[in-house]
C-alpha cells in the first residue's frame, strides 16, 4: 500500500473512531495544559534559534510539511533549515484554535503569524499561517513527531 494512501487511512481511523466529543472526554486538562506548555517552549525556542532545545522537543523522526511547498524528512533535516537561516523571526505569535488528546498523541491546530529577518523568504513582511501540530507523549514528555503549515496571506 502507498505510504499516502496508509496515512490517509490511519488519519481516518484516528478522527473516526475517536471524534471531539470522544477526545475531550479522555484529556484530562493536565495533558491540555502540558501540550500548550510545548507549543509555547517551542514558540520561545524558534524565536531564539535555540537548536538544543528543539532537538530536545522535536522527535528523531520529526517531519514538516513547509510552507515552501516541500516536505522535510527529518529532525536533523529541519534543524538544518534553522542553522541555515531559512526559518528566522523577528516575531513568532501563536493562536492556538484547539487540542486533542488520547492515548498520548495530541494534536494541536490554529494560526500562527511570523515576521522573517535575514535570509528568511518574506523576510520584512508579515506571513499569516494555518498550521496542524502532531505531538507525542513519552516518557512523560511531549515530543513534536508532525508539522503541516501553510501561508493564508503575506503583507508587507
Amino acid at each position: 500500500m502507498p505510504r499516502t494512501v496508509f496515512i490517509v487511512l490511519l488519519s481516518a481511523l484516528f478522527i473516526g473512531g475517536c471524534g471531539p466529543a470522544a477526545l475531550a472526554q479522555e484529556a484530562p486538562e493536565s495533558d491540555i495544559e502540558s501540550v500548550q506548555a510545548a507549543e509555547d517552549e517551542m514558540r520561545q525556542a524558534i524565536l531564539r534559534q535555540d537548536i538544543d532545545a528543539l532537538e530536545r522537543l522535536w522527535t528523531e523522526r520529526f517531519m514538516v510539511n513547509a510552507p515552501r511547498n516541500v516536505v522535510v524528512p527529518n529532525r536533523e533535516a529541519v534543524l538544518q533549515v534553522f542553522r541555515s537561516g531559512v526559518a528566522a523571526y523577528e516575531s513568532y505569535e501563536q493562536a492556538i484554535e484547539t487540542i486533542e488528546v488520547s492515548e498520548g498523541v495530541a494534536v494541536v491546530m490554529g494560526r500562527e503569524t511570523v515576521v522573517p529577518v535575514g535570509e528568511a523568504p518574506h523576510a520584512g513582511g508579515t506571513v499569516h499561517r494555518r498550521y496542524t501540530h502532531v505531538w507525542r507523549e513519552r516518557d512523560g514528555a511531549w515530543r513534536l513527531a508532525a508539522r503541516h503549515a501553510h501561508i493564508t496571506e503575506i503583507s508587507d
